[in-house]
């Protein structure tokens, strides 16, 4: 994969394009971290995140609940900054994904 170089870049697709199913495999396949969006929020840090590529998935499944859909974005932010700023993939439905707002706030954490 082209990508695989990058500190970090965000999986943008419609429903059911397959972006799960992407990120899972090329974690296996890279001996990286597949986690959802959601765990990596909820849980306090775990000892499988640190030292690897994180392949967080599905912003927009935890955007959707949120009275504010900054927040949660934020919170992943926060997340990765605590983690030592990992190298990381994000997905994202296309529509959930704010464009450069979301793009600038990235690079405070990669």
């Amino acid at each position: 994969m082209a990508f695989r170089d990058l500190p970090a870049y965000v999986l943008l697709g419609d429903p059911g394009a397959g972006k799960s199913t992407v990120f899972q495999q090329e974690a296996e396949q890279t001996g990286s971290c597949y986690v959802s969006a959601r765990d990596l929020i909820t849980f306090d840090d775990r000892p499988e995140w640190h030292g690897k590529i994180l392949f967080i998935d599905g912003l927009d499944e935890i955007r959707a609940g949120s009275s504010d859909i900054r927040n949660p974005f934020d919170t992943i932010r926060a997340r990765l900054d605590s983690l030592g700023r990992p190298r990381f993939r994000l997905s994202c439905r296309e529509a959930d994904w704010l464009g450069s707002a979301d793009q600038q706030c990235l690079k405070s954490v990669s």
